[in-house]
């Protein structure tokens, strides 16, 4: 019965990140240099946030462009996303943060969010990342598609294509005009 059905929308509080700025607080904190790209994921470790592709795409990236790759949560899948990263030999690509409670002065920082869902009902980090004008590179899980436009505000590639993340990971990297407009 649509006629009995209505939407609720969800979102964040902007004013969250109204005075957010680049802190550089994980630059200081694993000696990174500043044209090293940080490229992450804020989400819980959990079977639906599909950190297994978010590795898969690190692999298919490793050695194309210098940056750190972030996991940036906490969650029941830690063991199992620490035994695939020595598995696919990326120790010295990804960096494991667990929980933040400085998500605020981290957000600026992230050149890239890779957001790797296999099922999404909303995905409320892509809006933290939007709201701090952090260039997003996700799949088309679930309410996803409701925020995310393909090359409008953001770029899609299909669950589990790991391939096709990292060639939108590669485009973002290469093109400048294109990051200023998907963040625009």
């Amino acid at each position: 019965h649509p006629e009995k059905s209505i939407t609720i929308h969800d979102g964040i509080d902007l004013n969250r990140f109204a005075h957010a700025k680049k802190s550089n607080n994980l630059r200081k904190e694993f000696n990174l240099t500043d044209d090293t790209l940080i490229i992450a994921n804020v989400a819980a470790l959990a079977p639906h946030k599909d950190y297994f592709t978010f590795l898969n795409t690190v692999k298919a990236l490793q050695g194309k462009l210098k940056a750190k790759f972030f996991i940036i949560g906490e969650g029941e899948l830690r063991l199992q996303i620490e035994k695939k990263i020595e598995e696919l030999g990326l120790a010295n690509e990804v960096i494991m943060t667990g929980f933040r409670k400085d998500l605020i002065d981290i957000f600026p920082e992230i050149d890239i969010l890779l957001f790797t869902s296999e099922t999404e009902g909303f995905g409320s980090t892509i809006l933290d990342a939007f709201a701090c004008s952090v260039p997003v590179v996700a799949t088309e899980a679930g309410g996803i598609r409701e925020i995310v436009q393909h090359k409008i505000n953001g770029l899609l590639a299909p669950v589990k294509d790991a391939n096709a993340l990292a060639k939108n990971v590669l485009e973002l990297v290469s093109d400048k005009i294109l990051r200023e407009t998907l963040t625009a």
